[in-house]
């Protein structure tokens, strides 16, 4: 189970609301496919990721499961209003898939991605992946079209991940060898994500906007970027995450880690981040005064506890 506290920036203590009075953070809860596997039938297999009226009444029953569990609170809500739509197909997979790796599916878990990374060779030579041929775009698009006849709009989002993730996912830990040996070979392969993410983000906004759903926003996730220095981010990562930012009407940041304390300042200069999101750990006063005005929407602090 992760255990979300969503704390708006000007709401959470670090600053008065409109009235002046602070307010207390709001909490959200989710949950992992395996704390719902031990409470009904759940198979998170292939066709929770392929079958979009499958995946549908899965969502119908992990919400009652939600309020079966929790009878006071009811999270799960109404269930009578869950619809169809594309979250968590593939769940972290898909932009890695889009370069080669296969996706392994379990019924109590994420898929992962499995694979052999790219060489040295492989990585010089890569190319932004042609995404319209591919099967994962092609099935992608057979499930939209059927969401749309069965529910009338195409709603929900994939996880894109980020460009260091990704990077990571498809070369390995050589990605971190790599800024220490050869950086020129790291821009190439973060560039290429960079330009593939969005290609991609690009395509699959087009599609959710003729299906009803019109969206102007991207959220990348720098996770294994707690694996490197503020100076090293700043190095190789932060560029991208400015393309992204620059790209996009509005641009969030998922940090990952316990402390987003020594990427702060950096991500401040970015420009203005509508979302961040942080470990439970972090400094919110220092947070709010790396920047107030340009990251001035929404944080969220994480915090993870087992399933």
């Amino acid at each position: 189970m992760h255990n979300t506290v969503y704390t708006p920036l000007l709401r959470a203590g670090l600053a008065p609301d409109r009235v002046g009075k602070p307010v207390p953070p709001k909490i959200h809860l989710s949950f992992t496919p395996r704390w719902f596997a031990r409470r009904m039938e759940l198979d998170y297999g292939p066709a929770w990721h392929t079958d979009p009226i499958y995946r549908q009444k899965s969502f119908v029953r992990m919400a009652e499961t939600l309020n079966r569990e929790f009878p006071s609170l009811k999270p799960g809500g109404d269930t009578t209003r869950i619809i169809g739509g594309i979250s968590q197909i593939g769940s972290c997979t898909p932009m890695a898939a889009l370069f080669g790796q296969r996706v392994e599916y379990g019924a109590d878990r994420w898929p992962d991605n499995k694979g052999r990374t790219l060489t040295d060779e492989e990585t010089d030579a890569l190319e932004v992946a042609d995404i319209l041929d591919h099967p994962f775009y092609l099935d992608l698009v057979r499930q939209m079209e059927i969401i749309k006849r069965e529910w009338g709009v195409v709603e929900g989002e994939l996880n894109l991940q980020g460009i260091l993730n990704t990077a990571f996912r498809i070369r390995g830990q050589d990605v971190f060898a790599d800024m220490y040996l050869n950086p020129a070979r790291v821009h190439h392969l973060l560039d290429v994500v960079c330009q593939t993410t969005i290609l991609f983000n690009n395509e699959l906004a087009r599609l959710q906007a003729e299906y009803g759903c019109v969206k102007r926003h991207f959220v990348t996730s720098n996770c294994v970027g707690n694996m490197i220095s503020e100076r090293h981010y700043r190095a190789f990562v932060m560029p991208y995450d400015r393309k992204l930012h620059d790209h996009y009407t509005f641009f969030g940041i998922h940090n990952c880690g316990w402390n987003v304390d020594a990427y702060a300042k950096a991500y401040s200069e970015i420009g203005n981040i509508l979302y961040l999101d942080f470990g439970f750990d972090s400094d919110l006063t220092a947070l709010a005064s790396c920047s107030p005005a340009r990251c001035s929407r929404s944080f969220t602090t994480l915090r993870t506890c087992s399933a």
